[in-house]
């Protein structure tokens, strides 16, 4: 995972397809409850 600190004060976070789950997982233990910005990106 990756992580870019931008002009805002969000945390934005680039997670690879393999490592999902996992990091949600982690989130979601840690007390994170929602993805309000969520977005994904397909290539085709």
């Amino acid at each position: 995972m990756t992580q870019a600190a931008g002009a805002s004060a969000d945390d934005v976070r680039f997670v690879a397809k393999a490592d999902y789950l996992k990091t949600l997982t982690a989130l979601r233990s840690e007390g994170f409850e929602m993805c309000a910005d969520l977005t994904a990106v397909d290539f085709l």
